[in-house]
């Protein structure tokens, strides 16, 4: 308990040294997690704890989904080897991580960074369980082929890391990541790619245009892929945008620093992202700008279409600052 307390103060001095200051701050995100906080809001308790196990299934191990899920099994295949083993071992293993998540459910906001802190217990429970798993085969060979593919999902997972990283490291190489998404245009030729104008401007300055590459602000043509750059179509609206669901993108190119699908309103380089019509009519659609008018003075419809109500005759000082929305 000495170290415990001798660590967080060394790493949380404010703690002594301002403790009205660290109150105030405290206490001031234990509101904004209580009520919610923008795009991170969820329903607190079971929907809250699901979306928190959701993360850990299908994003935690890996970048690859099949692999996330079945490293997450054998978490729990590992935590039901402790609990059998000894129930006193797991109490040790398990009563940090398992009252960290019944706490952090009960709020109203998700921002996954704080569920890291139980990362690496998890990670232990997958190792056990991979280790229990072998432990229950019966013959040798089959033991071998397991081993060599954990083995080989590893070095997969490895592989990936090596290459986000890399990504990382050429952020500032815009090229790089522009001529991946004209192969992945031309990858997909009987798909309409929607291009964003900054988009557009950024290809045809480099001479490429494919056939199946439209240009319509509007999203009133038919098409299967929006494309556009990160600045462009989520941050003018982050504070509005619904994060924490995986896949809202359906491809992303640019480095790879962060889980978009978690962090929606991340400030960091630019990127290109696509997103479905399905997603375009949930996030980008409600909030495209609404033409303003600025007011004139009197203002009156004289004409009265089938089916229309009564004419509408709307009057206002000019010059007062006011606008008439349509």
């Amino acid at each position: 308990m000495a170290i415990f307390i001798g660590s967080y103060l060394i790493t949380t001095p404010g703690t002594l040294l301002q403790p009205i200051k660290f109150y105030s701050d405290v206490t001031e995100k234990m509101h904004i997690y209580s009520t919610g906080f923008l795009g991170y809001s969820v329903h607190p308790g079971i929907r809250h704890l699901s979306k928190i196990f959701k993360y850990f299934y299908t994003q935690l191990g890996s970048t690859f989904q099949l692999i996330s899920v079945l490293l997450m099994t054998f978490g729990f295949a590992g935590a039901w080897a402790l609990i059998k083993e000894s129930w006193r071992n797991a109490l040790i293993v398990l009563l940090f991580p398992v009252v960290y998540l019944i706490y952090f459910s009960s709020q109203a906001a998700m921002i996954v960074r704080n569920y890291l802190v139980v990362a690496p217990f998890l990670f232990l429970l997958m190792a056990r369980g991979v280790f229990w798993t072998s432990s229950k085969l019966r013959w040798e060979r089959v033991r071998v082929g397991f081993v060599a593919i954990i083995v080989l999902l590893i070095a997969v997972n490895a592989i990936d890391q090596i290459k986000a990283a890399e990504s990382i490291a050429k952020r500032r190489n815009v090229s790089v990541f522009v001529d991946a998404f004209e192969r992945y245009t031309q990858a997909h030729p009987n798909w309409t790619f929607l291009i964003s104008p900054k988009l557009e401007r950024e290809l045809r300055g480099r001479n490429f245009w494919g056939k199946n590459l439209s240009v319509d602000t509007k999203f009133e043509q038919p098409y299967q892929v929006y494309a556009s750059y990160y600045s462009e179509a989520v941050l003018p609206i982050q504070l509005v945008w619904q994060t924490n669901r995986p896949r809202t993108f359906l491809a992303i190119f640019g480095p790879r620093e962060v889980n978009l699908d978690y962090y929606t309103g991340w400030w960091g380089d630019d990127r290109i992202v696509c997103l479905s019509p399905k997603e375009v009519r949930r996030s980008i659609l409600p909030y495209l700008p609404i033409k303003r008018f600025q007011w004139i003075g009197e203002v009156s419809f004289d004409g009265v279409a089938n089916g229309a109500r009564e004419p509408l005759i709307v009057t206002g000082k000019p010059g007062a600052g006011d606008y008439l929305m349509f």
